[in-house]
This record gives C-alpha cells, sequence and structure tokens, in this order.
C-alpha cells in the first residue's frame, strides 16, 4: 500500500513537471515572436479597427490597468477579447518561461 502511495505520488510530480516543461517552451516560442515590432500596436490606433473586430475590453487582463492612447498593446489572433500591455505580457510571459510562480503585479 506504501509502496503504491509513493509510487502514485512520484508519477504525479514527474507529470507536473513535464506540464511545466511545455508550459516554459511555448511561452519561450511566445516571447521569441514578441521580438517582431510589426505585432505592436498602440491603444489610440486598435481603436481605429472596426467596432466588431475590437475587443469589448477597456483594461489589460494581467495589470488592471486601463489601456490609454499611445500604449503599446497586443492583440492575440486567438480571440479579439485577448488584448494586453505589450509590457505586461512580455513580463508574464518572461516569468512563465523562467518557471518562477505566475502572479499578477
Amino acid at each position: 500500500m506504501a509502496v503504491a502511495l509513493i509510487l502514485g505520488i512520484s508519477c504525479a510530480m514527474c507529470c507536473m513537471r513535464k506540464k511545466r516543461r511545455r508550459i516554459e517552451e511555448k511561452a519561450n516560442a511566445i516571447l521569441k515572436e514578441l521580438e517582431n515590432p510589426k505585432i505592436k500596436k498602440t491603444w489610440a490606433s486598435y481603436l481605429k479597427k472596426p467596432e466588431h473586430l475590437r475587443s469589448t475590453i477597456v483594461e489589460c487582463p494581467i495589470c488592471l490597468g486601463e489601456f490609454e492612447g499611445e500604449q503599446e498593446i497586443l492583440e492575440l489572433h486567438c480571440h479579439k477579447n485577448h488584448v494586453f500591455h505589450f509590457a505586461c505580457l512580455e513580463s508574464y510571459l518572461r516569468r512563465l518561461s523562467e518557471g518562477n510562480a505566475v502572479k499578477a503585479k
């Protein structure tokens, strides 16, 4: 019984390490994409998009700060509501890629 419990715990820990490595690899891949200056927009230029293509949110889900004028933002292509301050997303991904605990600022 004790052996099965120990094996179960070690298996769970191994699975968690593998999952963390996959998350770190994905974060590193996205960070490489962030190096492309063409993906950054300002909030003011984002608001020029047709309304039906824009997000309805007006604040960064990472820092909860409102988007303003010339702040650099990034809209992920997976969903129109995935809009972040560029610096917040970059910082979040760096912490994630380093395996640190992920918490909002």
